[in-house]
């Protein structure tokens, strides 16, 4: 149709559904073609910023590292699966920090509260991931630990604040489980709780069965940290019930006209194929490995 901010927000969309399902590296490609077209559409502003900037800063912390590295200072992770080194995770996290360090001024600038909401969840989480992987593999640092996750608490509660003043409930309930999941590795264990309550009461009045999925996976890595084996396994087994839920057959869209000729992304799915909220596969298999071995 000619219009290309359009075209561009609509392949951050289909990139978006595309992590949902665990498809990373598609969602991968059309995130950076939908990069390129944003560089060019505004070439003072190259990066994908707003809502579309905060999906792709998350793929790329979920392309990295899923689940959080684990280890003797564990604070209910699981077996490490680094799809990248420490060291380059660690990389990683100051990228992605840094893209939500050069977007978070366009959101202040039109006063934006969900968009500056957003980034400060980036910023919250790129600390949060940065001070776990430093504690497993970097042997405990007391005082680095606790101005890490200082400043991670600082963007996670102005995150909650913001998010709760834009009036945004879904996008509410994922600055609460950022912030419950800080909390869990503070091994402040009410605090986690108060926020899971929250986002799961936000996540089941609303019908957000992706954000419920996610509230049942906290409550395992929470039951974890706290040796609390059978609440972990309850747990597990109502987030695999809800996964289940989020399935259905895939139906291809065909469009009307006869000259569209769809990049390969566009085929990724077959007919017939179950389709689902699955980015969390990975994790959910290593906590059973982990539950398993008691």
């Amino acid at each position: 149709g000619g219009d290309n901010f359009r075209r561009m927000a609509n392949r951050t969309s289909l990139a978006y559904g595309l992590h949902q399902a665990a498809r990373r590296e598609e969602s991968l490609v059309v995130f950076r073609e939908a990069e390129t077209m944003q560089e060019a559409l505004q070439p003072e502003s190259p990066l994908l910023y707003s809502l579309q900037g905060f999906q792709n800063c998350d793929l790329l912390l979920d392309v990295a590292v899923s689940p959080p590295s684990s280890g003797s200072n564990s604070r209910g992770g699981v077996p490490d699966t680094f799809a990248l080194s420490p060291a380059d995770f660690l990389e990683r996290c100051g990228e992605v920090r840094n893209r939500a360090e050069l977007t978070l001024p366009i959101a202040k600038l039109n006063r934006w509260l969900l968009d500056i909401g957003l980034d400060r969840l980036t910023l919250g989480r790129t600390h949060v991931l940065e001070a776990e992987t430093r504690m497993t593999h970097e042997g405990r640092n007391l005082q680095d630990e606790a101005a890490t996750l200082n400043e991670a608490q600082k963007h996670l509660n102005d995150c909650v604040d913001l998010l709760r003043q834009a009036g945004q409930q879904d996008h509410l309930s994922r600055g609460l489980l950022a912030r419950a999941a800080l909390f869990r590795v503070r091994e402040r264990f009410d605090d986690t709780v108060r926020d899971l309550v929250e986002a799961e009461s936000n996540a089941e009045r609303g019908g957000m069965l992706r954000h419920q999925i996610d509230a049942a996976l906290e409550r395992c890595r929470l039951a974890l940290a706290q040796d609390r084996l059978g609440n972990a396994r309850e747990a597990l087994a109502l987030t695999k019930e809800l996964v289940t839920k989020t399935e259905a057959p895939y139906v291809p869209h065909v469009p009307a006209w006869e000259a569209w000729d769809p990049p390969s992304y566009v085929g990724v799915f077959e007919a017939g194929e179950t389709v689902g909220y699955h980015r969390h596969d990975r994790e959910i298999a290593a906590l059973e490995e982990r539950l398993a071995r008691g």
